[in-house]
Protein backbone atom coordinates (compact mmCIF):
# COMPACT_ATOMS: atom_id res chain seq x y z
CA UNK A 1 0.00 0.00 0.00
CA UNK A 2 1.17 3.18 -0.83
CA UNK A 3 -0.14 6.80 0.45
CA UNK A 4 0.13 10.58 -1.02
CA UNK A 5 1.04 12.70 1.72
CA UNK A 6 -0.90 16.08 2.17
CA UNK A 7 2.66 17.62 1.87
CA UNK A 8 3.52 15.70 -1.07
CA UNK A 9 0.18 17.33 -2.44
CA UNK A 10 1.26 20.82 -1.67
CA UNK A 11 4.46 19.95 -3.57
CA UNK A 12 2.82 19.00 -6.55
CA UNK A 13 0.52 21.97 -6.69
CA UNK A 14 3.43 24.20 -6.79
CA UNK A 15 5.45 21.53 -9.26
CA UNK A 16 2.47 21.71 -11.80
CA UNK A 17 0.95 25.49 -10.97
CA UNK A 18 -2.43 23.63 -10.00
CA UNK A 19 -3.79 26.14 -7.34
CA UNK A 20 -7.05 23.78 -6.95
CA UNK A 21 -8.33 24.76 -3.55
CA UNK A 22 -9.67 20.90 -3.39
CA UNK A 23 -6.60 19.76 -2.86
CA UNK A 24 -4.91 21.27 0.17
CA UNK A 25 -7.60 23.74 1.90
CA UNK A 26 -9.35 21.78 4.68
CA UNK A 27 -11.54 25.12 4.95
CA UNK A 28 -12.82 25.19 1.65
CA UNK A 29 -13.49 21.33 1.52
CA UNK A 30 -15.91 21.22 4.28
CA UNK A 31 -18.08 22.76 1.42
CA UNK A 32 -17.98 20.23 -0.73
CA UNK A 33 -19.24 15.90 -0.67
CA UNK A 34 -15.60 14.79 0.24
CA UNK A 35 -15.24 17.19 3.15
CA UNK A 36 -11.43 16.78 3.11
CA UNK A 37 -8.25 17.59 0.70
CA UNK A 38 -7.87 15.41 -2.25
CA UNK A 39 -5.23 13.82 -3.82
CA UNK A 40 -4.73 15.46 -7.42
CA UNK A 41 -5.93 12.88 -10.34
CA UNK A 42 -3.14 13.34 -12.55
CA UNK A 43 -0.25 12.85 -9.37
CA UNK A 44 -2.17 9.65 -8.78
CA UNK A 45 -1.74 8.90 -12.78
CA UNK A 46 1.54 9.86 -12.93
CA UNK A 47 2.79 6.69 -9.84
CA UNK A 48 0.73 4.61 -11.44
CA UNK A 49 2.27 5.06 -14.86
CA UNK A 50 5.60 5.14 -13.45
CA UNK A 51 4.97 1.85 -11.43
CA UNK A 52 3.58 0.27 -14.83
CA UNK A 53 6.85 1.45 -17.00
CA UNK A 54 9.22 0.52 -14.35
CA UNK A 55 7.92 -3.17 -14.66
CA UNK A 56 8.84 -2.78 -18.51
CA UNK A 57 12.14 -5.27 -19.82
CA UNK A 58 11.38 -3.57 -23.28
CA UNK A 59 11.96 0.30 -24.43
CA UNK A 60 8.93 1.25 -25.69
CA UNK A 61 6.77 4.89 -26.27
CA UNK A 62 3.08 4.81 -25.18
CA UNK A 63 1.47 6.60 -28.28
CA UNK A 64 -2.46 6.41 -26.70
CA UNK A 65 -3.88 5.65 -23.11
CA UNK A 66 -7.56 6.43 -21.39
CA UNK A 67 -7.55 7.22 -17.93
CA UNK A 68 -11.14 7.33 -16.41
CA UNK A 69 -11.39 8.61 -12.45
CA UNK A 70 -13.74 6.99 -10.81
CA UNK A 71 -13.38 7.97 -6.90
CA UNK A 72 -11.60 10.30 -4.91
CA UNK A 73 -9.02 9.42 -3.38
CA UNK A 74 -8.09 11.81 0.09
CA UNK A 75 -4.46 12.75 1.21
CA UNK A 76 -2.84 10.12 3.28
CA UNK A 77 -5.46 7.72 2.05
CA UNK A 78 -3.71 4.29 1.12
CA UNK A 79 -3.99 2.87 -2.02
CA UNK A 80 -2.46 0.27 -4.02
CA UNK A 81 -1.38 -0.06 -8.02
CA UNK A 82 -2.33 -3.06 -9.50
CA UNK A 83 -1.41 -3.65 -13.65
CA UNK A 84 -2.75 -6.60 -15.80
CA UNK A 85 -0.99 -6.37 -19.51
CA UNK A 86 -2.22 -2.82 -20.15
CA UNK A 87 -4.47 -1.90 -17.98
CA UNK A 88 -3.69 -0.32 -14.95
CA UNK A 89 -5.77 0.12 -11.59
CA UNK A 90 -5.26 2.10 -8.02
CA UNK A 91 -7.51 0.86 -5.37
CA UNK A 92 -7.68 0.63 -2.26
CA UNK A 93 -10.24 -1.40 0.46
CA UNK A 94 -12.60 0.96 -0.34
CA UNK A 95 -12.88 1.37 -4.02
CA UNK A 96 -11.27 1.87 -7.49
CA UNK A 97 -9.70 5.17 -7.78
CA UNK A 98 -8.34 5.19 -11.13
CA UNK A 99 -8.26 2.80 -15.14
CA UNK A 100 -5.53 3.52 -16.82
CA UNK A 101 -5.39 1.42 -20.18
CA UNK A 102 -2.22 1.87 -22.36
CA UNK A 103 -4.21 1.77 -26.18
CA UNK A 104 -1.65 1.39 -28.21
CA UNK A 105 2.00 1.50 -27.83
CA UNK A 106 5.64 0.62 -30.23
CA UNK A 107 9.02 -0.32 -29.06
CA UNK A 108 11.66 2.05 -29.72
CA UNK A 109 15.48 1.91 -28.88
CA UNK A 110 16.80 3.18 -26.01
CA UNK A 111 17.97 6.44 -26.34
CA UNK A 112 20.45 8.75 -24.25
CA UNK A 113 19.09 10.36 -21.22
CA UNK A 114 21.27 13.26 -21.23
CA UNK A 115 19.46 14.58 -23.65
CA UNK A 116 18.48 18.65 -23.44
CA UNK A 117 15.68 18.82 -21.44
CA UNK A 118 14.57 21.98 -20.15
CA UNK A 119 15.17 22.71 -16.31
CA UNK A 120 11.54 22.25 -16.16
CA UNK A 121 11.89 18.76 -17.09
CA UNK A 122 14.21 17.66 -14.67
CA UNK A 123 12.12 19.11 -11.84
CA UNK A 124 9.70 16.43 -12.89
CA UNK A 125 12.13 14.01 -13.07
CA UNK A 126 13.50 14.57 -9.65
CA UNK A 127 10.12 15.22 -8.34
CA UNK A 128 9.20 11.01 -8.99
CA UNK A 129 12.36 10.27 -8.23
CA UNK A 130 12.66 8.94 -12.26
CA UNK A 131 15.50 6.20 -12.89
CA UNK A 132 14.21 3.78 -15.06
CA UNK A 133 14.71 5.18 -18.86
CA UNK A 134 10.81 4.08 -20.21
CA UNK A 135 9.62 6.52 -17.37
CA UNK A 136 12.28 9.16 -19.08
CA UNK A 137 11.52 8.26 -22.61
CA UNK A 138 7.37 8.78 -22.33
CA UNK A 139 8.28 12.56 -20.34
CA UNK A 140 6.56 14.48 -22.77
CA UNK A 141 3.41 12.48 -21.78
CA UNK A 142 3.62 12.79 -18.18
CA UNK A 143 4.61 16.59 -18.62
CA UNK A 144 1.05 16.63 -20.85
CA UNK A 145 -0.88 15.21 -18.06
CA UNK A 146 0.80 17.93 -15.80
CA UNK A 147 -0.21 20.58 -17.90
CA UNK A 148 -3.72 19.53 -18.37
CA UNK A 149 -3.55 19.56 -14.49
CA UNK A 150 -2.39 22.78 -14.35
CA UNK A 151 -5.01 23.90 -16.74
CA UNK A 152 -7.99 21.99 -15.02
CA UNK A 153 -7.76 22.78 -11.96
CA UNK A 154 -6.08 26.70 -12.55
CA UNK A 155 -7.60 28.43 -15.93
CA UNK A 156 -10.89 26.24 -16.51
CA UNK A 157 -13.15 24.90 -15.37
CA UNK A 158 -10.40 26.24 -12.51
CA UNK A 159 -11.27 26.29 -8.59
CA UNK A 160 -12.85 23.20 -7.00
CA UNK A 161 -12.83 21.69 -10.62
CA UNK A 162 -12.66 17.58 -11.50
CA UNK A 163 -11.13 15.86 -13.61
CA UNK A 164 -12.98 12.54 -14.81
CA UNK A 165 -11.22 11.08 -17.75
CA UNK A 166 -8.64 11.67 -20.04
CA UNK A 167 -8.03 10.54 -23.63
CA UNK A 168 -4.48 10.97 -24.90
CA UNK A 169 -2.51 10.25 -28.09
CA UNK A 170 0.70 11.03 -29.99
CA UNK A 171 0.87 13.21 -32.51
CA UNK A 172 3.78 13.73 -34.81
CA UNK A 173 2.86 17.03 -36.51
CA UNK A 174 5.94 19.43 -34.82
CA UNK A 175 4.06 22.64 -36.43
CA UNK A 176 1.42 22.68 -33.30
CA UNK A 177 2.57 24.03 -30.54
CA UNK A 178 -0.10 24.32 -27.91
CA UNK A 179 -3.48 24.53 -29.09
CA UNK A 180 -6.77 24.89 -25.97
CA UNK A 181 -10.17 24.80 -26.49
CA UNK A 182 -12.90 24.64 -24.27
CA UNK A 183 -16.94 24.14 -24.27
CA UNK A 184 -19.41 23.24 -21.75
CA UNK A 185 -21.48 20.77 -22.98
CA UNK A 186 -24.39 20.58 -19.99
CA UNK A 187 -24.28 22.60 -17.53
CA UNK A 188 -21.43 22.52 -15.39
CA UNK A 189 -19.69 19.72 -17.47
CA UNK A 190 -16.81 20.66 -20.01
CA UNK A 191 -15.20 19.71 -22.61
CA UNK A 192 -11.51 20.16 -23.18
CA UNK A 193 -9.54 20.04 -26.10
CA UNK A 194 -5.72 20.08 -25.37
CA UNK A 195 -2.66 19.71 -27.97
CA UNK A 196 0.52 20.48 -26.06
CA UNK A 197 4.21 18.66 -26.28
CA UNK A 198 3.28 16.68 -28.84
CA UNK A 199 0.52 14.84 -27.37
CA UNK A 200 -3.53 15.73 -28.12
CA UNK A 201 -6.00 14.96 -25.29
CA UNK A 202 -10.02 15.40 -24.82
CA UNK A 203 -10.19 15.71 -21.03
CA UNK A 204 -14.10 15.91 -19.70
CA UNK A 205 -14.10 17.57 -16.15
CA UNK A 206 -17.11 19.50 -13.73
CA UNK A 207 -16.75 21.92 -11.70
CA UNK A 208 -18.53 21.16 -8.29
CA UNK A 209 -21.13 23.38 -6.58
CA UNK A 210 -20.46 24.13 -3.23
CA UNK A 211 -22.87 22.68 -0.83
CA UNK A 212 -24.64 25.51 0.85
CA UNK A 213 -25.48 24.68 4.76
CA UNK A 214 -28.71 24.85 5.96
CA UNK A 215 -29.13 26.89 9.49
CA UNK A 216 -32.28 28.09 9.48
CA UNK A 217 -33.95 25.54 11.49
CA UNK A 218 -37.10 26.66 13.74
CA UNK A 219 -38.56 24.48 15.82
CA UNK A 220 -42.40 25.41 17.75
CA UNK A 221 -42.52 27.12 20.66
CA UNK A 222 -43.62 24.51 22.79
CA UNK A 223 -40.60 21.79 22.08
CA UNK A 224 -38.45 25.00 22.98
CA UNK A 225 -40.40 24.93 26.26
CA UNK A 226 -39.77 21.44 26.91
CA UNK A 227 -35.92 21.37 25.84
CA UNK A 228 -34.76 25.02 27.13
CA UNK A 229 -33.51 23.29 30.11
CA UNK A 230 -32.28 20.13 28.83
CA UNK A 231 -29.06 18.67 27.64
CA UNK A 232 -28.21 17.38 24.34
CA UNK A 233 -25.33 15.33 23.56
CA UNK A 234 -24.49 14.73 19.93
CA UNK A 235 -22.00 12.07 18.06
CA UNK A 236 -21.45 12.82 14.82
CA UNK A 237 -21.67 16.47 15.48
CA UNK A 238 -20.32 17.94 11.86
CA UNK A 239 -22.89 16.17 9.94
CA UNK A 240 -25.35 17.81 7.94
CA UNK A 241 -28.35 16.24 10.16
CA UNK A 242 -26.47 17.78 13.18
CA UNK A 243 -25.38 21.51 11.97
CA UNK A 244 -29.01 22.73 11.62
CA UNK A 245 -29.78 21.51 15.14
CA UNK A 246 -26.84 22.46 16.68
CA UNK A 247 -27.04 26.25 15.16
CA UNK A 248 -30.42 26.69 17.05
CA UNK A 249 -29.69 25.06 20.30
CA UNK A 250 -26.85 27.82 20.19
CA UNK A 251 -29.06 30.51 19.34
CA UNK A 252 -31.15 29.30 22.17
CA UNK A 253 -28.81 28.72 24.40
CA UNK A 254 -29.55 25.49 25.30
CA UNK A 255 -26.81 23.15 26.31
CA UNK A 256 -25.15 20.41 24.00
CA UNK A 257 -21.88 18.25 24.29
CA UNK A 258 -20.29 16.80 21.42
CA UNK A 259 -18.47 13.58 21.09
CA UNK A 260 -15.89 11.67 18.53
CA UNK A 261 -16.12 8.04 17.94
CA UNK A 262 -12.47 8.34 16.90
CA UNK A 263 -12.37 8.62 20.72
CA UNK A 264 -13.84 4.89 21.71
CA UNK A 265 -10.32 3.60 20.80
CA UNK A 266 -9.16 4.84 23.77
CA UNK A 267 -12.11 4.87 26.04
CA UNK A 268 -13.73 1.82 28.16
CA UNK A 269 -16.82 1.83 29.60
CA UNK A 270 -15.49 3.66 33.47
CA UNK A 271 -14.92 6.34 31.69
CA UNK A 272 -17.34 6.41 29.29
CA UNK A 273 -19.69 6.17 32.27
CA UNK A 274 -17.72 9.13 33.88
CA UNK A 275 -18.23 11.25 30.85
CA UNK A 276 -21.49 10.44 30.76
CA UNK A 277 -22.33 10.69 34.41
CA UNK A 278 -20.70 14.63 34.21
CA UNK A 279 -22.95 15.50 31.50
CA UNK A 280 -26.01 13.92 31.91
CA UNK A 281 -27.57 14.63 28.72
CA UNK A 282 -31.52 14.11 28.23
CA UNK A 283 -31.20 13.71 24.98
CA UNK A 284 -28.54 11.63 22.29
CA UNK A 285 -28.61 11.85 18.43
CA UNK A 286 -26.54 9.36 17.23
CA UNK A 287 -25.69 10.93 13.70
CA UNK A 288 -22.24 9.25 13.25
CA UNK A 289 -21.85 7.76 9.93
CA UNK A 290 -18.79 6.84 7.53
CA UNK A 291 -18.18 7.91 4.08
CA UNK A 292 -21.89 6.24 1.91
CA UNK A 293 -20.24 4.44 -1.11
CA UNK A 294 -22.03 1.78 -3.47
CA UNK A 295 -20.42 -1.77 -3.15
CA UNK A 296 -17.97 -3.66 -5.34
CA UNK A 297 -17.81 -6.83 -6.02
CA UNK A 298 -16.31 -9.05 -2.80
CA UNK A 299 -16.09 -6.08 -0.87
CA UNK A 300 -16.42 -7.28 2.78
CA UNK A 301 -14.29 -4.29 4.22
CA UNK A 302 -16.80 -2.06 3.44
CA UNK A 303 -19.79 -3.93 5.15
CA UNK A 304 -17.33 -4.12 8.34
CA UNK A 305 -16.37 -0.18 8.41
CA UNK A 306 -20.31 0.31 8.10
CA UNK A 307 -21.19 -2.37 10.78
CA UNK A 308 -18.22 -0.44 13.08
CA UNK A 309 -20.43 2.85 13.26
CA UNK A 310 -23.88 1.78 13.01
CA UNK A 311 -23.83 -1.42 15.08
CA UNK A 312 -20.68 -2.19 17.20
CA UNK A 313 -19.68 1.61 18.63
CA UNK A 314 -23.83 2.24 19.04
CA UNK A 315 -23.94 -1.68 21.25
CA UNK A 316 -20.78 -0.08 23.70
CA UNK A 317 -22.76 3.25 24.27
CA UNK A 318 -26.55 1.43 24.45
CA UNK A 319 -24.89 -1.32 27.08
CA UNK A 320 -23.29 1.62 29.20
CA UNK A 321 -26.40 3.80 29.81
CA UNK A 322 -28.30 0.54 30.35
CA UNK A 323 -25.50 -1.13 32.90
CA UNK A 324 -25.43 2.24 34.70
CA UNK A 325 -29.22 3.24 34.39
CA UNK A 326 -29.27 6.66 32.36
CA UNK A 327 -31.76 7.75 30.90
CA UNK A 328 -31.60 10.20 27.51
CA UNK A 329 -33.87 9.43 24.63
CA UNK A 330 -31.81 8.24 21.98
CA UNK A 331 -32.67 9.75 17.98
CA UNK A 332 -31.12 7.06 15.92
CA UNK A 333 -31.63 7.46 11.95
CA UNK A 334 -32.06 4.73 9.78
CA UNK A 335 -32.72 5.50 5.95
CA UNK A 336 -35.26 4.77 3.16
CA UNK A 337 -33.10 2.52 1.37
CA UNK A 338 -34.34 -0.61 3.78
CA UNK A 339 -37.61 0.00 1.97
CA UNK A 340 -35.94 -0.75 -1.19
CA UNK A 341 -33.37 -3.09 -0.28
CA UNK A 342 -33.53 -5.32 -3.56
CA UNK A 343 -33.13 -2.36 -6.28
CA UNK A 344 -30.35 -1.07 -4.17
CA UNK A 345 -26.64 -0.69 -4.63
CA UNK A 346 -25.64 -0.20 -1.30
CA UNK A 347 -26.19 -3.54 0.39
CA UNK A 348 -23.03 -2.99 2.70
CA UNK A 349 -24.99 -0.23 4.02
CA UNK A 350 -28.24 -1.49 4.33
CA UNK A 351 -27.14 -4.74 6.02
CA UNK A 352 -25.37 -2.65 8.67
CA UNK A 353 -28.34 -0.92 9.54
CA UNK A 354 -30.43 -3.79 9.46
CA UNK A 355 -28.24 -4.56 11.79
CA UNK A 356 -28.52 -1.36 13.95
CA UNK A 357 -32.29 -1.47 13.76
CA UNK A 358 -32.40 -5.14 15.11
CA UNK A 359 -30.28 -4.02 17.75
CA UNK A 360 -32.81 -0.71 18.27
CA UNK A 361 -35.86 -3.21 18.92
CA UNK A 362 -33.73 -6.39 21.00
CA UNK A 363 -31.61 -4.17 23.07
CA UNK A 364 -32.79 -3.78 26.96
CA UNK A 365 -32.38 -0.28 26.63
CA UNK A 366 -34.88 -0.01 23.44
CA UNK A 367 -37.42 1.31 25.30
CA UNK A 368 -35.28 5.01 25.05
CA UNK A 369 -34.78 4.69 21.13
CA UNK A 370 -36.50 6.06 18.72
CA UNK A 371 -35.43 5.25 15.04
CA UNK A 372 -36.13 7.39 12.03
CA UNK A 373 -36.15 5.75 8.54
CA UNK A 374 -35.01 9.40 7.12
CA UNK A 375 -35.51 9.86 3.15
CA UNK A 376 -32.27 10.70 1.11
CA UNK A 377 -31.85 14.45 2.11
CA UNK A 378 -30.31 17.37 0.55
CA UNK A 379 -26.84 16.43 2.35
CA UNK A 380 -22.54 16.85 0.84
CA UNK A 381 -22.91 12.76 0.71
CA UNK A 382 -26.02 13.21 -2.03
CA UNK A 383 -23.97 15.65 -5.14
CA UNK A 384 -24.99 14.61 -8.80
CA UNK A 385 -21.63 15.40 -10.91
CA UNK A 386 -24.56 17.34 -13.18
CA UNK A 387 -24.09 20.08 -10.70
CA UNK A 388 -27.14 19.43 -7.60
CA UNK A 389 -27.53 18.12 -4.34
CA UNK A 390 -30.48 15.60 -4.17
CA UNK A 391 -32.79 14.96 -1.94
CA UNK A 392 -35.06 16.64 0.59
CA UNK A 393 -35.00 20.17 1.65
CA UNK A 394 -33.26 19.96 5.24
CA UNK A 395 -36.17 21.66 6.48
CA UNK A 396 -37.99 18.56 6.26
CA UNK A 397 -36.16 17.23 8.89
CA UNK A 398 -37.78 19.69 11.27
CA UNK A 399 -40.78 16.97 11.02
CA UNK A 400 -39.19 13.84 12.71
CA UNK A 401 -37.54 16.30 15.48
CA UNK A 402 -40.44 17.58 16.70
CA UNK A 403 -41.76 13.89 17.03
CA UNK A 404 -38.95 13.20 18.43
CA UNK A 405 -38.83 16.15 20.50
CA UNK A 406 -42.59 14.63 21.78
Amino acid sequence: MSIISSKLTRKFSLLSGDANKIHFDKEFCKSFFFKSPIVHGVNLTVLALNFFLTRKKNFFFIKELTINFKNYCFNDEKFLITNNKNKITVKNNLNIKVDIEINSSRKIKSKATESKFSDYTKKIINFYKFKNLNSILNIKLIEHLIFASYYIGSIKPGNSSLIHSIKIKFINNKKISKTIISKKILNNIYQIKLTYNGFESVIIASKIKKFKFFSDLILPQKIFKKIKNKKILFFGSSSDLAIPLISYLKKKNIKYKKFSLNKIKNINKKNMHQFLNKFNPDYIFYLSSPQIIPDHIKNNFLFKSYKKIYYKYFLFLLNCLNKNKFKPLIFYPSSSFLDNEKNSNFKSYIQAKQLGEKLCKNHPYTKFIRIYRLPKFKTRSNYNFLGFYEGKNLTYLKKYLINFFN
